[in-house]
Formats: structure tokens, C-alpha cells, sequence
């Protein structure tokens, strides 16, 4: 019992952690960012991300990603950048992480209690 209230405790603070992390514009921030996006797929059903597969590999099965594949990877593989360009890169991309996690979020009580009681994204 103590162990499983630690994997939830430990889940939760790290989603707490990731959060704040997300919040800045570096690529520290953007991995984050990464990381909270599957393990929310991870937590609403989705199929675990193989280590093997890119951003842009993983949303070629699951089109509704395809949008946060690009930007992500525009702005991981971009050289630093200043100013308001950079500032609307970051904000470009943090729409795009909450408009795909409206997309993909399932309905329902099952749902739900699916998305509450699971640990899959402990995996990430």
C-alpha cells in the first residue's frame, strides 16, 4: 500500500514539476513540455512512444499529434533565436501542446477514472 501511494505521490509531483519547467524558453523547458504530452497520451489510452520513434514518427500513426510534431520540432532543431520571434515561437507552441491535449482527452466516467487511477505515464 505505502508503495503505491509513493508511485502516485511521486506522479503527481512530477507532473507539478514538469509544469513549472514548461513554463520557460529553453530547451530544458521544451523537453518538458515533450515529456508532459506523453505521458498525458500515455494516461488517456494512447500507445507508449518507442524509444526508437521521433516526434514526427510517432504522430505519422496518430494524426490529431501531427500539429505539436512540427512545432516541436521547428523550434527544437532551430538555431537560438531573439526577441519577439522567439517569443512567439514559445507561445505558438504552448497553444498547440493545449489545443492537442483537448484533442486527444477521452470522455466519460470510465475515462475519467481510467485517467485518475492509471500510472502508465510513469513511463516517460
Amino acid at each position: 500500500l505505502a508503495g503505491l501511494a509513493a508511485a502516485y505521490l511521486f506522479r503527481f509531483g512530477r507532473r507539478l514539476y514538469l509544469s513549472r519547467l514548461a513554463r520557460g524558453a529553453s530547451r530544458q523547458a521544451l523537453s518538458a513540455l515533450y515529456t508532459l504530452l506523453l505521458s498525458h497520451l500515455a494516461t488517456e489510452g494512447y500507445p507508449l512512444k518507442p524509444d526508437s520513434d521521433t516526434s514526427v514518427e510517432y504522430s505519422e500513426r496518430h494524426p490529431e499529434l501531427r500539429e505539436f510534431a512540427d512545432a516541436y520540432t521547428r523550434l527544437r532543431y532551430s538555431s537560438a533565436t531573439t526577441g519577439s520571434d522567439d517569443t512567439e515561437k514559445w507561445d505558438s507552441m504552448r497553444n498547440t501542446y493545449r489545443t492537442t491535449k483537448k484533442l486527444t482527452r477521452r470522455t466519460g466516467a470510465s475515462a475519467f477514472v481510467k485517467r485518475i487511477a492509471s500510472l502508465r505515464e510513469l513511463r516517460y
